[in-house]
């Protein structure tokens, strides 16, 4: 899916679910990414359960009627074991942006420089070295130094469904993009060891 096609998509599953709130500034920090206007929504219709050690992430519909009914899975990178400190537990979306920037922590900026490759500050959308893929959704949960977590596309299909990354949850791009449109700022996320 590019890019128009994401937008229009959340645009229309935005509008039918709960009409058009006040919109959110942009995040400070977030790069030089398009956001994707994320909307105040009355309650999130979506749950997410992410479960590390499966590398998989599951989507729940939550219903008044039944409450929560499974909706789609898809498998993704996690949380390589090596970590001292991995996100774990209930939090929330806190912002979701396409085509976005990357602003790797000095820690990154430090580990990639020990391995011979020098990162710029803000990794623009599209480079090479810009892991965050097409989108990147920004969760609550944070490290013990405050560096925010995410759930984000990446430049290498091939780390998808290993134990693999720094702590963030990452996605093959098109399934992400679908994700994107589905969820909402204030949609519970929930990762299990």
């Amino acid at each position: 899916m590019d890019l128009a096609s994401f937008a229009l998509t959340l645009l229309l599953v935005q509008s039918a679910t709960a009409g058009f709130g006040k919109e959110r500034a942009q995040g400070q920090g977030q790069g030089q990414g398009q956001q994707t206007g994320s909307h105040e929504l009355s309650a999130p219709r979506y749950r997410v359960v992410v479960s590390v050690s499966q590398c998989k992430l599951r989507i729940f519909h939550r219903t008044d009627e039944v409450g929560l009914q499974p909706v789609k899975e898809y498998v993704v990178g996690t949380a390589s074991r090596a970590l001292d400190e991995a996100p774990l537990g209930k939090g929330t979306i806190v912002d979701i942006e396409l085509n976005p920037a990357w602003n790797p922590t000095d820690y990154t900026r430090t580990i990639y420089r020990q391995k011979g490759i020098e990162l710029p500050r803000v990794v623009p959308p599209g480079a090479p070295l810009n892991y965050m893929g097409s989108f990147k959704i920004i969760l609550s949960h944070k490290t013990s130094h405050g560096a925010v977590y995410r759930i984000h596309g990446n430049n290498d299909p091939a780390r998808v469904g290993k134990r693999i990354t720094g702590g963030c949850i990452c996605m093959k791009n098109d399934e992400g993009l679908e994700l994107a449109a589905m969820l909402s700022v204030g949609t519970e996320v929930d990762i299990t060891p």
